[in-house]
């Protein structure tokens, strides 16, 4: 049973619904039936008297063109009853009828209700076209508009109790509540039946409709109570009494007012997010927010429905005019109305003309949208602001460019000897700062220490699948034991023979879950499997295999990459190993976290936006984000192509330029075309005179660093000085053209890529805060958008080309992040996954622009929060293929370590103060650091 109940919430789950104008095509037939009904009884008097040939045609029209409903009781609707003077009721508006009756309305609700219901079946049973069921998130679907459709006739025939409650002036406020609760209680009583009978017979639920314990029900029952508190406020306005018409524009008013107000609550603070993708709470608003949120909606909608009846039930009497002169004027008004909702509705889901918010329709939140489509796209995406590129017009000029690859080529690529340098760097003799490749290499070769020690000491800490799971072992998704001992062995005999491979031989690394490994599974911090059919290793993995690294096990990441905190609610968040309370950033963050925390020297990330350099920044190390195409995976395929890259992340400079070195190395052009184009990285080593000889320049663009806040300022101005006056650097002011733009065409851009690599039917298994952002990318951009993106790509790469040919060795230098660290808001977010994206944004305010561009970047430790102590990176970009001239910068810059900078957040000061010069480690209460050699 709970197997079946799975597979029908499943089945009635991630439906998106179907095109505007196919829902307005359905709907045209039962006007169509109507019309033509109405003129064979108007021009030849058909149906009177009523014979066969009038009931065959009349059941064609009225059943075979909409299914059953109510026919010829909508056509031949009797005319009221003349009212009873002695019924008390007196003072009525002058020739109004106590219940007027307009025919057109029933046909028009009966028409709704049974499209509505046809709707309602293509939920559960797949012979209906599904595109007609409710939509989960985003889209339009006849369902949907059935059920809004019902409220907003609802709001319009209720008109009628408004026009007979102007002609008993002396019914109080009291009275009229009372009697809207009276009304209430039926349909309260329904959803508490309905209540009871899903949860007794264990019915399939579809809880993201609205909530846990809501349903429409409760929703119609409180309507009537909450009409009652406006129709109050509608009564204030002068000569109420007098004109229903200007009750009707204040319905109207009200109705705008009240869907305007939580639109703008939904797109201004977190209520989106809360109803959308947060843990549900044991309380009864968070178990139950879509129904509770969604009633804003649901209320603008009757009031409207009221607002329109208004016009429509009070016309003929209040004008003075003739029933034919009147019926052109509802017919007028009726027409005015739509004008103005379909313009609204344009206005609201569309950007025409270089106007409106596109914001998507939503019936889970009933939404501005939803409102004024009852009576499409991107609440995310107007607040990301992401249309905004394709109005640019100096884009027009460019052609798009969707591979932002740009290949070396070396003047003498034989004028250097291909031999691997050795890292010489090593951990300081006071025991402060990480081990190197060098410290593990020096004490095999002499037999202090081997490969297996290291890995029988390594492994209890980081297996996942021990009882109880290792101590860091949230760090980790997977290792496979004994292939790592078996490599641990070999490594081994080959120190004891004399004969180690190189540097790397018997060196503990970690890989991200985001390449292949022999072995290993795939599942990009996700519960699914990406794995396919691919069971070899990465090229960039291969070439450290082969150099005699052992691979120690894939590590944690942001699930499919999304995201820059590397939270993952499916296999645990790794804290930062400086400060429990803070992310280690991501997503590459179960590698800065095996970094930071002493596990291993190097580590393999990704970085599609700065998922290598921000955990980097935050963990205290170095990474590098390597120029475009240069190291392949092959025969991974990246997420987001046009944008991602993988490489290098290390405890030292010389590790990091060390493990480049090695996993650069060109594929062969049957494995990977592009990656073959590249020179050896070994023959980019320049000589010793060449660094000596080579132009220092720092390029700033000096208000996008004013974004930075004071206390990573500071460590930035300090870093600056110490170029300047210390190694040389001549500092020259820059500009690059469209940088918040550009922001927005690369969030496109990794959004779409990532979007079209996950099946959609595979989405629902994901985190709230994934099906999100991949709805983002998958259903809110267009093609316009998505080629808009890639012409902004052309122009900064164009005017980035310029900049490093005017200035040779220039070097643009940022902080790697704005802000000091990533703090975890909330407990439960660990559990259940956090979306706030104007953080991540935030987060990526400098990163994006070498993903976008296709430039090397890299990430160096400067300096430490005073109180977090939290690392603070700095970044320094340069120009295609000089991945080596950013490795000389950040040499240059190890120095600042020395100056101890460390500042309070959120202020400009300054100190010398803390726990020692240069590269810490984790040290403190809640810390988290492995002395792993000594443990050996």
């Amino acid at each position: 049973m709970d197997a079946y109940k799975a597979q029908k919430e499943a089945f009635v789950s991630n439906l998106s619904g179907g095109s505007i104008m196919e829902i307005n095509v359905v709907t045209l037939v039962a006007s169509i039936s109507v019309l033509l009904w109405s003129a064979l009884q108007s021009r030849l008097s058909f149906f009177k008297p009523y014979t066969a040939a009038s009931l065959a045609v009349d059941f064609l029209l009225n059943v075979g063109a909409i299914l059953p409903k109510r026919t010829r009781g909508v056509q031949k609707a009797k005319p009221p009853r003349p009212a009873n003077n002695q019924n008390g009721i007196q003072g009525r508006l002058d020739g109004i009828q106590k219940d007027p009756v307009r025919p057109f309305l029933t046909s028009y609700r009966a028409s709704m209700l049974v499209v509505t219901c046809v709707s309602i079946l293509a939920v559960d049973f797949p012979v209906f076209p599904r595109r007609f069921a409710k939509t989960e998130n985003w889209g339009t679907s006849l369902m949907d508009l059935g059920v809004g459709s019902f409220v907003f006739s609802g709001g319009v025939v209720s008109a009628r109790s408004v026009l007979r409650m102007t002609s008993s002036p002396e019914t109080t406020y009291r009275q009229r509540l009372i009697g809207s609760v009276r009304h209430s209680i039926p349909l309260l009583l329904l959803g508490f039946l309905r209540l009871y009978s899903v949860k007794g017979l264990d019915y399939p639920e579809h809880v993201t409709e609205y909530g846990v314990h809501w349903n429409f029900f409760f929703t119609l029952g409180l309507l009537p109570p909450f009409v009652e508190v406006f129709h109050t406020l509608s009564a204030m306005i002068p000569s109420y009494e007098a004109l229903p018409l200007r009750v009707a524009a204040a319905y109207q008013i009200l109705s705008l007012f009240i869907v305007a107000a939580y639109q703008v609550a939904l797109e201004s603070t977190d209520l989106k997010p809360y109803i959308l993708v947060s843990p549900r709470g044991p309380g009864l608003l968070s178990l139950n927010r879509e129904g509770i949120f969604s009633f804003a909606g649901y209320l603008s909608i009757f009031l409207a429905g009221r607002s329109t009846g208004l016009w429509i039930f009070s016309y003929s009497k209040l004008l003075a005019i003739s029933s034919q002169q009147a019926r052109k004027w509802v017919l007028l008004s009726l027409a005015s109305l739509t004008a103005f909702w379909t313009v609204l509705f344009v206005l609201n889901s569309t950007y025409a003309f270089g106007y409106g918010a596109r914001i998507p329709v939503s019936r889970r939140l009933a939404n501005m949208p939803i409102q004024s489509f009852s009576l499409v796209q991107s609440i995310l995406w107007k607040g990301a602001a992401l249309n905004i590129v394709r109005d640019i017009k100096d884009l027009d000029a460019y052609t798009p460019r969707f591979d932002p690859s740009v290949v070396p080529i070396l003047d003498d690529e034989n004028s250097n000897s291909p031999e691997l340098p050795y890292s010489t760097k090593r951990r300081n003799d006071d025991g402060t700062g990480f081990y190197t490749s060098a410290d593990y290499h020096a004490r095999y070769v002499t037999g202090e220490l081997t490969p297996s020690a290291v890995i029988e000491a390594l492994l209890p800490l980081i297996r996942r699948d021990t009882q109880p799971p290792g101590k860091h072992s949230t760090a980790f998704l997977e290792s496979q034991v004994d292939a790592i001992r078996a490599a641990a062995e070999a490594s081994t005999r080959r120190y004891k023979s004399g004969k180690p491979i190189g540097p790397l031989d018997g060196v503990p690394i970690a890989v991200k879950d985001e390449v292949h490994l022999k072995g290993y599974k795939r599942m990009l911090g996700s519960k699914l499997d990406f794995k396919g059919q691919i069971d070899e290793t990465s090229w960039c993995v291969k070439k450290w295999e082969e150099a005699g690294a052992i691979i120690v096990g894939k590590t944690n990441m942001h699930e499919l990459g999304l995201d820059t905190t590397n939270n993952n609610p499916n296999y645990g968040t790794p804290k930062n190993p400086f400060n429990p309370e803070y992310y280690c950033g991501g997503s590459s963050g179960g590698s800065g976290y095996a970094l930071a925390a002493g596990l291993v020297p190097i580590a393999l990330g990704a970085d599609g936006g700065g998922s290598i350099r921000i955990p980097a920044s935050y963990c205290g190390i170095w990474g590098l984000k390597p120029t475009h195409g240069r190291v392949s995976a092959s025969p991974t395929l990246g997420l987001a192509d046009t944008v991602g890259v993988y490489g290098p992340m290390a405890c030292s400079i010389d590790d990091l330029a060390l493990a480049y070195r090695i996993m650069a190395t060109p594929a062969p052009a049957v494995e990977d075309s592009l990656s073959a184009l590249f020179p050896n990285p070994l023959a980019s080593i320049p000589s010793t005179s060449a660094v000596a000889a080579r132009r220092k320049i720092i390029g700033l663009v000096r208000p996008w660093i004013d974004r930075a806040e004071p206390s990573v300022r500071a460590i930035f101005d300090a870093a600056l000085g110490h170029y300047q006056h210390q190694q040389g650097y001549t500092i020259i002011d820059i500009d690059i053209p469209y940088l918040p733009e550009g922001q927005r065409a690369h969030s496109l851009t990794i959004l779409g890529e990532i979007n079209t690599g996950v099946d959609r039917s595979r989405i629902r298994d994901l985190t709230p805060h994934s099906k999100l952002l991949l709805s983002v990318g998958g259903n809110m951009a267009t093609a316009q958008d998505y080629l808009a993106s890639q012409k902004m790509r052309h122009l900064l790469m164009c005017h980035l080309a310029h900049l490093f040919i005017q200035y040779p060795g220039l070097v643009i230098f940022s902080p790697t992040c704005p802000d000091p660290g990533s703090k975890i808001q909330c407990p439960a977010d660990l559990s259940y996954g956090v979306a706030d994206g104007k953080a991540s944004v935030r987060s990526m305010e400098y990163t994006w622009l070498a993903n976008l561009t296709g430039c090397p970047s890299i990430s160096c430790p400067a300096g430490y929060d005073s109180d977090s102590g939290i690392p603070i990176g700095l970044m320094g970009m340069s120009e295609w293929g000089s991945e080596e001239a950013l490795f000389d910068f950040a040499r240059d810059g190890e120095g600042v370590l020395d100056l101890n900078i460390v500042t309070k957040a959120n202020s400009n000061a300054t100190s010398a103060t803390g726990t020692g010069k240069g590269l810490r480690t984790p040290s403190g209460d809640g810390s988290q650091f492995v002395d792993l050699i000594s443990t050996c």
